[in-house]
């Protein structure tokens, strides 16, 4: 018995490594996991055109809910795809979201009423078709509430959105506006209902905007931003602190002279934590060679306590990180440094100091991108992002669900 599931850990780590799953097969390799019932596996979904997972939420009963971009289904040129899996990756609830051309979401947060908030940029309505700020609320089962854009007549971009306790709705985006820049970062303040109650503008004389927003436990509200109009390089990340009506309390940027982007930032107990990635470093600076995943740790004032790069010879990103359950972080991203593939699914366990603990990378020949992940009940990790190395279509939503030491066997399995 015992050599028999050594043969079939070897096959599949096998298919795993050759990736000779053909298009069309929406399955990849689903694997029982531990006695509670959890599964790790590698999943796909989508159709005949490009699909992907963007940003996801992890439900009370374990599931998960994902917003991503969906060529194949709906009725523009890209709608919003708003999808939940189970705990097996199987598709449980699919609803797309948008009219008749381009309405693209970037994040989903999971607000008071136990609904959804989804953030984007949308072309479909407006006239005429500019981008604009866009945000949806559903209820809880994902049944659309209202629709809403926030447009200044001009060029926007919404990229994240949360309710804060004031109960109003934060946007964070870019505009044209053209108050101060090129290209501002626009925040504002929406009510229940998804109107406008006033908006702020932030930025200098160069192209700033904004990418992720939190509020914070003092009831602060914080965002990143990529700006040109400070520090000292081509694109710096900018850290902005304010309160719940925007007013600035202060603002930081981090990076060399280069490109240095963020994509997320979280609070931990003692700090902030900023992940992107960088071309600032050479080797000699300590970086790896081209675009290295870069991790900023600052305290509560937004000074830079230390930073990190995890990278090899090729470019890699990070997009998304997590406080894990033992008082470190997860990160997800892409690497073109490591696995097997022109570009493969890359998973960081680090402690709480950043050192790395472990990576694993997930891919097959083609492109492979993870943009967002979520810690499970057991440990594991579920990670949501875009596959064109299997699937159905040029390019699918794919899932990954690993266990606490991010593989998809468990070594813990019980009878």
């Amino acid at each position: 018995m015992k050599f028999l599931k050594s043969i079939i850990t070897i096959l599949i780590f096998f298919l795993l490594n050759s990736c000779t799953e053909q298009k069309g097969e929406n399955s990849y390799i689903i694997i029982p996991g531990d006695y509670k019932g959890m599964y790790y596996y590698t999943r796909s979904h989508g159709g005949v055109e490009d699909d992907e997972g963007r940003s996801m939420v992890l439900l009370s009963s374990g599931n998960v809910m994902i917003v991503g971009a969906t060529n194949s289904i709906g009725s523009g040129l890209v709608d919003a795809w708003l999808f939940s899996a189970d705990t097996s990756g199987k598709q449980a609830s699919t609803r797309p979201i948008g009219s008749s051309l381009n309405d693209r979401p970037y994040s989903i947060r999971q607000v008071y009423d136990g609904g959804f908030l989804i953030s984007g940029t949308s072309n479909s309505l407006s006239s005429p078709s500019n981008d604009d700020m866009w945000i949806v609320k559903t209820l809880s089962s994902g049944v659309e509430e209202w629709q809403t854009t926030v447009s200044s007549s001009k060029v926007d971009s919404g990229f994240s959105a949360l309710q804060s306790t004031d109960s109003l709705i934060a946007l964070l985006g870019g505009t044209t506006k053209n108050i101060t820049g090129d290209l501002d970062v626009w925040f504002a303040k929406l009510n229940k209902l998804g109107e406008k109650q006033y908006d702020s503008v932030y930025g200098g004389s160069g192209n700033d905007i904004g990418t992720h927003i939190i509020q914070t436990s003092d009831k602060n509200l914080l965002f990143i931003a990529t700006t040109t109009s400070y520090g000292l390089g081509q694109e710096e990340i900018w850290l902005v602190k304010t309160t719940l009506n925007g007013t600035r309390l202060w603002s930081k940027t981090f990076g060399r002279n280069l490109k240095d982007i963020g994509y997320k930032v979280i609070e931990s107990t003692d700090g902030y934590l900023i992940v992107g990635y960088s071309n600032s470093y050479t080797v000699s600076l300590g970086g790896f060679g081209g675009e290295d995943l870069f991790l900023i740790k600052t305290d509560k004032n937004g000074l830079r306590l230390w930073d990190r790069l995890y990278g090899g010879s090729g470019d890699d990103r990070g997009y998304s990180i997590i406080s894990t359950s033992d008082g470190g972080f997860a990160a997800v991203g892409s690497t073109k440094s490591f696995g097997s593939g022109n570009e493969d699914v890359w998973l960081l366990k680090l402690d709480v100091t950043g050192g790395k603990l472990w990576t694993r990378t997930f891919g097959g020949s083609g492109s492979d991108i993870g943009y967002d992940l979520v810690q499970m009940s057991d440990g594991g990790f579920t990670i949501t992002g875009s596959t064109t190395s299997i699937g159905a279509g040029k390019k699918d939503l794919w899932l990954i669900r690993t266990d606490k030491n991010g593989n998809i066997t468990s070594n813990d399995q019980q009878p």
